[in-house]
């Protein structure tokens, strides 16, 4: 049944997941019992389809505070080297001497949208370590920062499972509601899924997934 289900499912997690012992995990799924629940219940390595998507909204009254409230963009644009430029399906690296922070800014403002990843000497660099030690291997932590009605992700699928935290605005994801993983000819619907602040959004590896802003700024 169920209980020899999640039995397996958590040989799959590294000990020090379901242990949790700094709350590194509870803070990101807003409690320790949906940091429980979802492992027990949600993830496994034999889920890897459409139906295993989780999204968990923050609920701002009961859960706690997430381990990441605002993102400091002009922090991690003086300190980063690597960030992609994503409009109108380029993929440029951003060159401070030719674009200062402003300029930056106004080609977000513009419907632009741009990816940074977080690398050591960020300000968000100890939370990818944190992450690191409770998941016991190394980690991609990226920020993507969108403008109005910016197309932030194009309809793709990763080799890897996503966690998304929503830091700051909204977007809406398109998500893979049938067919089979990586098999974008299968698929006949799709799922909406309104990412708000605080929001955490799970997509197994393999399922196909595309985001895009609405009116204001997205982090």
């Amino acid at each position: 049944g169920d209980e020899s289900r999640a039995t397996d499912n958590r040989q799959d997690i590294p000990q020090s997941v379901l242990l949790d012992m700094h709350g590194t995990l509870a803070s990101l799924f807003g409690s320790d019992h949906k940091r429980a629940s979802f492992y027990t219940h949600q993830y496994g390595k034999d889920k890897r389809t459409p139906d295993n998507v989780v999204h968990m909204p923050r609920d701002k009254i009961m859960d706690i505070a997430p381990p990441i409230k605002k993102c400091d963009i002009k922090s991690l644009y003086e300190t980063n080297d690597y960030i992609s430029l994503r409009i109108r399906g380029s993929r440029d690296t951003l060159d401070k001497s030719e674009m200062s922070f402003e300029a930056f800014e106004d080609y977000i403002r513009s419907s632009g949208s741009a990816i940074i990843s977080v690398i050591e000497g960020d300000y968000l660099f100890k939370f990818r370590q944190d992450l690191e030690k409770v998941f016991s291997e190394s980690l991609s932590v990226n920020v993507y920062h969108s403008g109005i009605a910016a197309e932030a992700l194009t309809k793709h699928y990763d080799q890897y499972d996503v966690f998304v935290l929503q830091l700051e605005g909204e977007k809406t994801w398109m998500i893979q509601a049938d067919g089979e993983a990586e098999v974008l000819g299968s698929i006949t619907s799709w799922r909406t899924v309104t990412m708000k602040e605080g929001d955490l959004l799970y997509v197994p590896k393999g399922i196909y997934h595309y985001a895009q802003t609405a009116d204001g700024f997205d982090v």
